[in-house]
């Protein structure tokens, strides 16, 4: 009789608590980018040039901590949904959850930038035919 043996790693992942967290973040991300944007935009003040500079500042700032905020709740959502309360395993699950955020976000941002381009084209060939 032959004997079958499993072997099961330390580590598993979970997929859906991955693209959650990532979800989670990438929610986040936006919605604290368009809490800043309108911070941001609030605190110009059109009568005063002086008030770009502070604007410029509190944009530079907020752009690095809120990123940074939305990965971290991401982080906690995809470790907590595992379901296993390893330290190991929810590390780990937070990493692939960062990696796979910042991919994302890279696609994002190249479309768009691809589509500001090829709006910038055309709009320069209209401006060339004219």
């Amino acid at each position: 009789m032959a004997r079958v043996e499993r072997y099961e790693s330390a580590f598993h992942l979970s997929w859906g608590a991955i693209i959650g967290g990532a979800v989670v973040s990438l929610g986040l991300w936006l919605l604290l980018h368009s809490l800043g944007l309108a911070a941001g935009l609030s605190a110009v003040d059109p009568n005063n040039p002086g008030s770009l500079r502070g604007a410029g500042i509190g944009t530079g700032v907020f752009s690095i901590i809120a990123p940074l905020l939305a990965l971290f709740g991401g982080g906690i959502v995809a470790s907590r949904t595992v379901g296993i309360v390893d330290r190991g395993t929810g590390v780990l699950h937070g990493v692939v959850m960062w990696a796979l955020t910042a991919v994302a976000g890279a696609v994002l941002i190249v479309s768009l930038l691809a589509s500001l381009a090829a709006a910038g084209v055309r709009l320069g060939g209209a401006a060339v035919r004219t």
